[in-house]
């Protein structure tokens, strides 16, 4: 049986398994690589929970219940945890058994009789007017929303340090999924110190979380900080 446990340390968090450091998902990715989180629905938590099912299943990459572990597990860890394989195995087993039950149903004879063939033969306005993904809808509102909330003025009321530019955009990431890419655009003259992880995280981690949030965990955020002679050309 493995054990895993979570510990925070003034807002540094560590992941353990047999206390071990439990490995990173992404780390071809550095982009998608960000830091195990927890106790928020956030990218971090969603990669601690690919991590978590990848080591207790033995999988080489995120295994395809990540995002459900993410929203009903992972986002609900307090500050410092403790869980077993076990239990991870008896969450994936307790979902793989409600998923067959259905697939079982939806397959199973009706115990009703058999109705007799239709003789007109069904159109697609037959059937139920079922949601549209909000992925396969354009979403304009979305990257409008954003630029409205992650201004430099924003991030300042925010008590996160005023970069000179915000550029934000959709694209499909190298994965071909569709993601948001956010550069936090600094002047040339920032200090190096200015710019050190533990300065700019806080504010990194509240944007990630702002997307995470507003796309309903749907569309990974992307999010740099660069200089403005850093910036690749093109970028809007």
């Amino acid at each position: 049986m493995k054990v895993y446990r979570g510990k925070s340390d003034g807002g540094h968090k560590t992941v353990t398994v047999n206390r071990q450091p439990l490995a990173t998902l992404y780390a071809s990715n550095e982009r998608r690589n960000v830091p195990f989180d927890w106790g928020i629905e956030s990218p971090g938590a969603r990669h601690l929970a690919g991590a978590l099912l990848a080591d207790c299943t033995g999988a080489k990459s995120e295994p395809p219940l990540a995002n459900d572990f993410a929203i009903e597990v992972v986002s609900k860890l307090p500050t410092d945890w403790e869980i077993t394989s076990e239990m991870i195995e008896k969450w994936l087993r307790n979902r793989y058994w409600i998923g067959e039950s259905v697939q079982q149903a939806s397959w199973a004879p009706s115990t009703f009789a058999e109705r007799a063939p239709s003789a007109v033969p069904l159109r697609p306005s037959d059937f139920p007017n079922f949601p549209v993904d909000p992925l396969k809808q354009r979403r304009p509102d979305w990257l409008d929303s954003l630029r409205e909330r992650i201004k430099p003025d924003e991030l300042v009321k925010q008590g996160f340090p005023r970069p000179k530019d915000v550029r934000l955009s959709r694209s499909a990431d190298i994965t071909g999924e569709d993601a948001f890419y956010v550069y936090l655009v600094f002047p040339d003259k920032t200090p190096e110190e200015a710019l050190a992880w533990e300065k700019i995280e806080p504010m990194v981690s509240w944007v990630r979380n702002l997307i995470w949030t507003e796309t309903g965990a749907r569309l990974w955020p992307y999010v740099k900080v660069k200089r403005q002679k850093e910036l690749a050309e093109g970028v809007v």
